[in-house]
């Protein structure tokens, strides 16, 4: 795992901040179903960026320090290039 990947807690708080934004504003806080959140986090765990041990062994991104949050969150996606998983279309 290349630690020098990992954002700064400033570029943390920027990502999260921004998806937070965005769920409110384009998904009414609306969640992504069981099952397409499922799938982002297998993908999330099968990622090489993905650092099982972060948070105490909930795990984190390397790339964007989420642990899950961001799953649920339909306008979310992937931050690797190219993303591995991308938004969602939820109903209004």
């Amino acid at each position: 795992m290349d630690i020098s990947k990992e954002p700064n807690l400033i570029d943390k708080a920027k990502s999260l901040g921004t998806a937070a934004v965005n769920w409110a504003t384009k998904d009414g806080f609306q969640k992504v179903s069981d099952e397409q959140f499922q799938q982002r986090k297998d993908i999330c765990l099968a990622c090489p960026n993905w650092d099982k041990t972060g948070y105490n062994n909930i795990g984190k991104c390397m790339l964007c320090g989420c642990s899950t949050m961001k799953l649920y969150m339909p306008h979310s996606q992937c931050p690797d290039k190219p993303p591995r998983w991308g938004p969602i279309s939820v109903g209004a």
